[in-house]
């Protein structure tokens, strides 16, 4: 596992010089390294709207776009970011410097907008295309290209006019980069079926077409080019969606697979984006996922993301937890999530689900088979073979559980142990669906849902199972309170409820459109977290539902609740999340490689007049040294004195604000992988 601050998408990355590397992403996301940090920090975007692209044209000056039209900028190499007044609600897919205040950006509709003072007014360019703009590139300020459907715009007086170039590729295929070397040299990549390769050397008039022949992938799935980078006229790289790079050294006659690159955890990679420079390549891509390969050893590592997604979660008690997933590694944390620990691997591929019976004594289900640990999880063995989505003990711990079947033909597969599973007997078989999650009540009820929408119930601890028809769709999982009140969760953001032990049930809609995947109940209702990253919440026993702040685009596998209105919510790339539901919000991310996200930090007076306290506090001794920067509301860089004291097992930082003016100011604290910024109001 590695640190990292984000495990959003990252749409593009960015060489600002030789020493600085920006990426951005999804939900606003910008991250940012240098030689002198060496780990990748999370920066203030000032927006929650997917990043499609960001260039700088200096190490100072930076523009981003994406979403709804949003464009935002930086003059202090990125820390933080200002809105832009766009003059359009189109999607921008990219942005370009062309010289060191000139830029262009694309989108939607035929989009093209110009800046001539690093983003701050932007102008609109007529095309007479209402064709979508995907991707831009420019030699200098004058020759230029813009990638569409089956098309590439050229200009050659700094965009005044434009003309289009139309290929013959099927009507859905897109120029999903392109890169204009010079005057001349046009080199572009397309995602038509095997992918394609186009080169012009005459300016765009002519063209000159390759396929890349790109196999089909994971069952007949087309891996789909992304984007292309050239150095010069001769060296070039392609990255394909699924995690292919092609390179050529001839100018892109022939093109050959990048052996020494591999997918993270052997799964699609989701890239989307690459540069170079003299000495490295970087490419960014799904899951906060950056790599990188230096042209000496040509061997490709992973600078930040690459976190397995977690599914499995036990709390043995509101500090201690464990955490499983993608891959083999069972993580624990004994301090509420602050710090995390590999503890052991398990044997049987991916795992779905944990329980434990006291602090040693430990099962696990994956999709190969049961394992067991008598060591806390540093050791595992295999006990049971079998695919099972769940597992879990009966509330007296007199009994174990596990569920699952076979998924494509609806078998329901149910065993049981009441010897902590040196033996199993088979307690339910049938053909209502593959179990994809148990259930126990204080009063002895153990229920299960299924794939094909059935929830089974026992109430003596699983010799005999009553069947219930909840729902004609698959249920991710189901809870109940006692034998009577249970809730299940469904797909397009389906509630199921039931007041009579499941022989009834009511549909409620919360309100999203994505899928579902767990609940818990804390201390005022339920909590659900689903696809996409979506929360939801009710506080009136699951009649009506409220949505949560949502900061991230990753699915959420499970969700836990602990006492104080606080739940941990975990998911896809290593996400978890924590949100107060006292405060009705979120109050912090945090990472199994990166607990420092959960630091809380205040500031007290704030407004401030003479002088401020801002607190911290984490856990760990994180912040004996750290750096500090003042922003004010443009984001330029404001020198002030301040002081660190260690007042009780906090960290204090006394702020001199006798000399700043009236404003709002931005005061950014970092720490190794850690960076936060808290806003200060000063008066009078």
């Amino acid at each position: 596992m590695r640190p990292l601050p984000t495990g959003e998408q990252l749409n593009s990355i960015c060489i600002v010089d030789n020493n600085v590397l920006i990426s951005a992403g999804k939900n606003g996301t910008i991250i940012r390294r240098s030689d002198h940090d060496s780990q990748w920090q999370a920066c203030f975007s000032n927006t929650k709207s997917d990043l499609n692209s960001i260039d700088f044209s200096d190490k100072y000056n930076g523009i981003a776009v994406g979403t709804n039209g949003t464009i935002i900028r930086t003059f202090n190499s990125g820390f933080t970011w200002l809105i832009c007044k766009s003059r359009t609600a189109k999607e921008l897919f990219a942005v370009k410097f062309v010289d060191s205040a000139s830029a262009f950006a694309c989108g939607l509709s035929g989009t093209i907008l110009k800046t001539t003072d690093c983003g701050n007014y932007w102008s609109r360019i007529q095309t007479n295309s209402n064709d979508p703009m995907f991707c831009m590139d420019f030699s200098n300020k004058k020759f230029g290209c813009v990638g569409s459907f089956n098309s590439v715009f050229i200009t050659s007086d700094s965009g005044k006019t434009w003309s289009k170039k139309q290929f013959n590729f099927i009507p859905t295929a897109q120029i999903t980069g392109i890169c204009r070397v010079d005057s001349l040299t046009i080199f572009a990549s397309a995602n038509p079926l095997n992918g394609r390769f186009i080169k012009s050397t005459d300016g765009g008039e002519t063209w000159l077409e390759t396929s890349l022949n790109l196999p089909l992938l994971y069952g007949g799935a087309v891996d789909l080019v992304r984007d292309i980078h050239f150095k010069d006229k001769f060296s070039g790289t392609i990255v394909t969606e699924f995690g292919s790079i092609l390179k050529t050294v001839d100018g892109g006659i022939s093109w050959s697979i990048d052996s020494t690159f591999r997918r993270v955890n052997e799964k699609p990679s989701l890239m989307r984006c690459v540069v170079s420079n003299s000495s490295k390549s970087y490419i960014s891509g799904g899951g906060g996922t950056i790599f990188e390969s230096d042209f000496i050893s040509k061997y490709w590592q992973i600078s930040s993301g690459g976190l397995n997604s977690i599914e499995a979660v036990c709390f043995t008690d509101e500090e201690n937890w464990l955490i499983g997933g993608e891959g083999n590694d069972i993580f624990t944390t004994y301090n509420y999530g602050v710090n995390w620990n590999i503890t052991g691997r398990t044997n049987s591929g991916n795992i779905f689900s944990i329980t434990f019976e006291n602090a040693n004594t430990g099962f696990v289900a994956t999709e190969n088979g049961i394992e067991k640990t008598v060591n806390a999880g540093m050791n595992w063995q295999k006990i049971y073979p079998g695919s099972f989505k769940a597992v879990m003990h009966s509330c007296d711990k007199t009994f174990l559980f596990a569920g699952g079947g076979e998924y494509n033909v609806g078998k329901t597969h149910l065993i049981r142990s009441s010897d902590a599973g040196i033996s199993w007997v088979n307690s339910y078989s049938g053909n209502d669906g593959s179990v994809t999650n148990l259930s126990v009540t204080t009063d002895g009820y153990i229920f299960a849902s299924t794939t094909f929408g059935k929830v089974l119930s026992s109430s003596d601890n699983g010799i005999s199972w009553n069947v219930s028809h909840a729902t004609d769709e698959k249920i991710n999982c189901v809870l109940f309170k006692n034998s009577s009140s249970g809730i299940a969760a469904s797909v397009d953001g389906t509630i199921l409820k039931t007041i009579d032990g499941g022989n009834s049930w009511e549909m409620i809609f919360t309100g999203l459109s994505r899928d579902i995947q767990s609940i818990c109940i804390y201390d005022e209702g339920y909590a659900a977290v689903g696809e996409n990253g979506y929360a939801v919440r009710s506080m009136d026993e699951g009649e009506t539902w409220s949505v949560l702040n949502n900061i991230t685009s990753n699915n959420l596998n499970s969700v836990r609740a602990i006492t104080g209105g606080r739940i941990f919510c975990f998911g896809d790339f290593g996400t978890v999340i924590s949100y107060d539901l006292m405060d009705k919000d979120i109050t912090g991310i945090i990472k199994p490689a990166d607990a420092t996200k959960s630091v809380n930090v205040t500031a007290s007076p704030n407004p401030m007049k003479s002088e401020t306290k801002i607190q911290l506090r984490s856990g760990t001794d994180m912040f004996q040294i750290f750096d500090a920067d003042l922003f004010d509301a443009t984001g330029r860089r404001i020198e002030v004195e301040y002081v660190k004291e260690d007042v009780n097992g906090f960290t204090v930082i006394r702020l001199d604000a006798s000399q700043l003016s009236t404003g709002i100011y931005l005061f950014r604290i970092a720490s190794g992988s850690f960076t936060t910024f808290i806003k200060l109001a000063k008066i009078k």
